[in-house]
């Protein structure tokens, strides 16, 4: 009987010691910080950070990025100097010339973003000026285009 007191006296205890470790969910969040963004015909747009107004904190990064339109989309991260309404465009394919625009950090094809989809995707971005773009034919020209700063 003494035996079960105290096997039961140490499960009690981890069972203890396990809850108060764990700590909450804020630690894992500061670690990665999530940027929504909304894509429709022909827009960009950042929900809560991203823009100069509200930069993101570097480190990781999750973008949910959330398909409003009718057509489907994709999403392209690139790290550069450039602006967001300058980017080189290929007047033949309608598209922007993905080999001059910068470091490409990451995209989210067009066969994930479907009408009223939405997808996650998280990068690990430095300091500096970030373009997000749809390249999906004339989507670009047409406005679907966004600057992101991280600080």
């Amino acid at each position: 009987m003494n035996r079960n007191i105290l096997i039961l006296s140490v499960l009690m205890c981890l069972a203890i010691v396990s809850s108060s470790c764990g700590g909450d969910d804020s630690s894992s969040a500061n670690n990665e910080s999530t940027a929504r963004v909304k894509l429709e015909e022909y827009s960009l747009s950042f929900l809560d950070r991203g823009s100069s107004n509200s930069p993101a904190k570097a480190g990781t990064i999750a973008f949910q990025v959330e398909n409003k339109g009718l057509l489907n989309h994709d999403f392209i991260v690139v790290k550069t100097n450039l602006t967001a309404d300058s980017l080189e465009v290929n007047s033949f394919e309608a598209k922007v010339n993905e080999q001059t625009v910068g470091e490409i950090l990451g995209r989210i094809p067009q066969e994930n973003l479907g009408p009223s989809s939405t997808y996650s995707l998280s990068l690990n971005m430095s300091p500096g000026k970030y373009v997000i773009f749809c390249n999906v034919a004339a989507h670009y020209q047409s406005g679907m285009y966004g600057q992101f700063y991280v600080e």
